[in-house]
């Protein structure tokens, strides 16, 4: 999971980036893959949406793409998570950025207490805003 600050408040979250690359046999698993949009306390859950497996490609890593169906309202800070349900035989591996502090990344789930990294560096994701009215 990763935390956004929110440049302005009439902005809305209308897709994220993510680097990776999925794993596992070469047909994706008929399931999805859950993007929870957190409050920056993460006590509250503000949006979830459910995304095919096989969106994420198998291969080199590389950024992909998730669009909401319609912008998110989110606060000045916000988390975005996402629940791969990984196995030895299928899951994501997501990229992350040495050069960051880690700071702004952690790992958990929904509804419970988040860690921090048990390396140096920050999740390779990006949040796409809607422009400022």
């Amino acid at each position: 999971m990763t935390q956004f600050d929110l440049p302005q408040a009439t902005q809305k979250l209308v897709s994220v980036r993510l680097h990776c690359a999925r794993y596992g046999y070469p047909k994706a698993p008929d399931e999805d893959v859950e993007v929870t949009i957190l409050s920056g306390d993460e006590k509250m859950i503000l949006h979830t949406e459910l995304i095919p497996y096989d969106k994420f490609k198998r291969g080199d890593s590389r950024w992909t793409t998730i669009a909401f169906e319609d912008p998110v309202t989110v606060p000045e800070k916000f988390w975005v998570n996402f629940q791969f349900n990984a196995e030895r035989t299928k899951g994501v591996y997501v990229s992350y950025d040495k050069d960051s502090d880690g700071t702004h990344s952690r790992t958990g789930v929904p509804g419970a207490d988040s860690k921090a990294l048990n390396f140096e560096g920050d999740w390779m994701m990006e949040a796409v805003l809607t422009k400022p009215e």
